[in-house]
Formats: structure tokens, sequence, C-alpha cells
């Protein structure tokens, strides 16, 4: 009798030392769909229309793509979709672009370049 305590003992700290951990928690990735405009364009100021709103001027002249918030750019947070857009430079005899863009909805920063 006086073996089997020990045992017992045992078993009891085996049983209660064993805790179920819970999963790991799934990280939270938060995407905010944006697009940048930007140009390498060494001209007037570029105004940015979306979808026919105005949505603002690109002052800055970027050797590389920026990222989105950058200074000087236009960046807009957007839903997922197909858009629009027209752009004009400041200025006499102005330079036009043209197009559309597809935010994905994995996609946190969507680079336009806008050039010539």
């Amino acid at each position: 009798m006086k073996k089997l305590l020990p045992l017992f003992v045992l078993l009891a700290l085996f049983l209660t030392g064993c805790e179920k951990d819970d999963p790991p928690a799934t990280p939270v990735i938060e995407i905010d769909n944006r697009v940048v405009f930007w140009s390498n364009f060494q001209g007037e100021p570029i105004t940015v229309y979306i979808n026919g709103s105005n949505v603002g001027t690109i002052t800055a002249i970027s050797s590389s793509s920026p990222g989105c918030g950058s200074s000087g750019n236009i960046t807009r947070t957007l839903s997922p979709g197909t858009y629009s857009f027209t752009a004009s430079e400041s200025g006499d005899n102005p330079y036009t672009w043209s197009g559309s863009f597809n935010i994905e909805s994995d996609v946190s920063c969507l680079n336009y370049l806008l050039h010539i």
C-alpha cells in the first residue's frame, strides 16, 4: 500500500499539470486598399480625377515608386472594384492621361505611374 501512494501522487500531479492550451490567435491583417498616383514627369502639377471626382494634385516628381501616403502624390483609400481615372497637367498645352485600374481586396497599396 505504501508503494501505491507515491504512484497515486505522481498520477495526480501528471493529470492536473496537463492543461489544454488555447490555439494561437489568428493574426488579423489590416488591408487599406489604397492607390497612389505618382509621376516622374517633369512638368506642371497634375490634377487627378477618379470616377469623375477631383481627388487632388500631384506636385512631386518621383524617380522611383513611392509608398502610399507619400508627400506630393495622391493617395486614396477605395473599396475593391474597378475605377476610371483622368489626369491632366496644368498649363497652356496640358498633357493628359486616362485609363482604369482595379483595386483588389488583398492589395494594400497599388502604385499607378503617370508617365509620358
